[in-house]
């Protein structure tokens, strides 16, 4: 905003109120109950009295000697003495008034001049109060119009602001939903907590179970996998099948290592481990062989 220079209103009313304080006391010693003006006026109908009072005196004088009784001398003299004395006294209150107003003049006139003065100063001043005045109307056009734009932007802004107000109003409608979803997700998640809970319980039971097993990777079955001691072993025991087998008299089986589903070893029979042509008679006497699954003891004597 632009600041314009300037007395403020304040200020100005001050001054106005000075000036018209000081021509009230200057109207007020030239026209008041006490003032020059009046004094004036009331010293020239003083003196137009005291004339008209003289000149009725001495016409009154006049008409006494004029058609008056017949008066001595003596008593004609101290009739002009009285009439000499009164105009004396006269002449004396009117150098007083004439002194009197001589001095409200001096004082007039003096007053007229402070008057003047004060007039051309009060003149000198009024027109600088109308300068200031029509500044301070310029700044008070400029400062209405900044209201009115500022007006019309706090419009705006109130329009911006309802606007604003009515997404405020829908946010809070989606807000009050998800805190809904919330809600029920948190419901949701206590649940899945109880049942994670219930689980880790069994596992709980189960590490326990497990804690005593002893197998180990060896013992378990290759291809297979199973918990032992806490952990999740893989087996590599090999997997050898039935084992089936025959052994002739005298020969061995030697069993793989691993796993097993069972088998037969069996041996052949004696007499077809024997077979032969030979009696008791081949053979020498006391002596003993198997011949076709039988023992025989020969009788033959040798020579």
């Amino acid at each position: 905003m632009k600041k314009n220079k300037g007395i403020t209103l304040i200020a100005l009313v001050v001054t106005v109120i000075v000036l018209l304080i000081i021509a009230g006391i200057s109207i007020s010693t030239l026209k008041g109950d006490r003032g020059l003006i009046k004094l004036t006026k009331q010293a020239k109908v003083d003196t137009e009295n005291a004339n008209n009072a003289e000149k009725l005196e001495i016409e009154k004088i006049f008409n006494e000697l004029e058609y008056g009784e017949d008066l001595t001398d003596e008593e004609l003299k101290e009739k002009k003495d009285e009439i000499i004395d009164s105009l004396n006294e006269q002449v004396k209150g009117l150098e007083n008034q004439v002194k009197e107003l001589e001095q409200k003049n001096g004082e007039l006139e003096d007053n007229n001049s402070d008057l003047s003065k004060q007039v051309e100063s009060l003149g000198v001043d009024i027109e600088n109060l109308r300068k200031q005045i029509e500044g301070l109307n310029g700044q008070v056009a400029d400062l209405k119009a900044e209201v009115a734009n500022l007006k019309d932007q706090i419009t705006q802004k109130d329009k911006e602001i309802e606007g604003l107000n009515g997404q405020i109003a829908g946010k809070d409608k989606e807000i009050e939903a998800k805190n809904k979803e919330i809600a029920d997700l948190k419901k949701q998640v206590q649940e899945k907590q109880n049942k994670i809970d219930d689980l880790q319980g069994q596992i709980n039971d189960i590490n326990s179970i497990l804690g005593g097993t002893t197998a180990e990777e060896g013992q378990i079955l290759a291809g297979y996998k199973a918990y032992s001691k806490g952990r999740l072993l893989t087996g590599t025991m090999k997997n050898n099948g039935a084992l089936n087998k025959t052994l002739s008299a005298g020969s061995s089986f030697n069993i793989p290592a691993g796993y097993t589903t069972g088998g037969t070893v069996t041996a052949k029979d004696l007499k077809s481990q024997t077979t032969g042509t030979a009696t008791a008679a081949d053979i020498a006497k006391d002596k003993t062989a198997w011949v076709n699954g039988l023992q025989l003891t020969g009788s033959a004597v040798m020579r």
